[in-house]
């Protein structure tokens, strides 16, 4: 008899809300996470796009979804998951020095950003330093930014930026854009973008926020000061799925998790939610998956018995 009907590995907002929506099915369910619960988001100075809040920060809403999951009898096993067999219908997990079995597996592993590796970018993470200009934009509005990055997701940051900012340095390492030529052809209407070309990010500066950025000449080796309130990293994310290679489970070229409509793998009752499939990347939409998943879990379960 397997220990659990479904285990979630990774407890970020999908990670959760599946949980929920599991335990209120009545299915013993268990959470798997490594960190802390609430995943990204406990990095987050300031949330204003989740539905139900004007204003929250990542760590009161992280409280606050945690609070639930546990008020749901959610069993938490804190630690890594260190292996994975999918396969067959008895999934099982390894983690810390036991193994654990289930019905079915959802996939909540999150991403992690692509970070410069400057000196300040860690301490000034949600302080000035940001990942997501969908999600912290607002909170620079009538500053100056700096987005880093000269690929789609830098010039579409930096132009959703211009509407609202009085001033965006866009930052690329090379003397010219990789963007898609449509994305480029829109720069020149946004007199407020600048472009600090041949050019990379050297070392965040401030005191309690970040309010300079220094950029370092690729050809010149001369450092620039730029003062900014706000600094947009825009030079990838990395899905976590490295614990299910090898497993069976079909990943894209991007090495994200291939899923259907319904959230389902290619592997039957393991399902794949939020920052691990090519999905964007934000908190109501991770939730949604959550849902989606546990749903669907259930059913697969249900159908089992």
């Amino acid at each position: 008899m397997a220990d659990f009907d479904i285990a979630i590995i990774g407890g970020g907002p999908g990670g959760i809300t599946a949980g929920i929506y599991a335990a209120r099915k009545n299915l013993k369910t268990a959470l798997f996470e490594r960190k802390a619960i609430g995943g990204n988001i406990v990095g987050t100075v300031r949330i204003e796009n989740y539905p139900g809040f004007d204003r929250i920060s990542g760590i009161d809403l992280a409280e606050r979804m945690e609070s639930q999951l546990r008020q749901n009898k959610v069993e938490v096993i804190a630690g890594e998951v260190t292996g994975l067999e999918l396969n067959g219908e008895e999934k099982r997990i390894m983690a810390g020095e036991r193994e654990y079995t289930s019905k079915a597996v959802i996939l909540a592993m999150g991403s992690t950003h692509r970070m410069m590796g400057i000196p300040g970018e860690k301490e000034y993470f949600g302080k000035g330093v940001f990942f997501c200009a969908t999600c912290d934009a607002p909170l620079m509005k009538g500053k100056k930014v700096a987005v880093i990055g000269g690929g789609n997701s830098g010039l579409e940051a930096a132009i959703y930026l211009a509407d609202m900012c009085e001033k965006v340095y866009l930052v690329h390492r090379r003397d010219t854009l990789r963007a898609d030529e449509a994305l480029q052809d829109e720069i020149p209407g946004h007199k407020n973008i600048e472009l600090v070309l041949d050019s990379e990010p050297f070392e965040v500066k401030g005191n309690m926020l970040a309010d300079k950025l220094l950029v370092r000449n690729t050809r010149t080796q001369a450092i620039r000061d730029l003062a900014v309130s706000g600094i947009f990293v825009q030079i990838g994310e990395l899905p976590n799925t490295e614990m299910v290679a090898g497993s069976g489970i079909e990943l894209d070229g991007r090495k994200r998790i291939k899923i259907n409509c319904h959230q389902e793998t290619n592997i039957g009752g393991v399902y794949a939610i939020g920052d691990v499939t090519d999905a964007y990347w934000q908190i109501v939409i991770a939730a949604g998956h959550g849902a989606t998943a546990a749903l669907r879990a259930y059913d697969h379960i249900k159908h089992k018995r």
